[in-house]
């Protein structure tokens, strides 16, 4: 499982990522937790791990590289 940074979970807009990486790491530490409890490290079992990072954070930084694409493409934009 990766977290923080390694997940791209860091806002490529700002740079900050050290909530992001706090958040993540605690999530990470409770999908581990299940996974022991139920004895099950499979990749469908992984995946829910996955889909939990995204749905928390996904969206947002997807946005972020988008605007940071575009402003570093066209700084003119800054000035907006």
């Amino acid at each position: 499982m990766l977290v923080g940074d390694a997940a791209s979970v860091a806002d490529p807009f700002s740079g900050e990522g050290i909530g992001q990486a706090v958040v993540t790491g605690r999530m990470a530490a409770f999908h581990a937790k299940k996974c022991f409890e139920k004895n099950d490290f499979s990749e469908n079992i992984m995946k829910e791990y996955e889909k939990e990072v995204d749905e928390k954070w996904g969206t947002k930084i997807r946005k972020r590289y988008f605007w940071a694409g575009v402003v570093s493409n066209h700084p003119w934009t800054l000035n907006i």
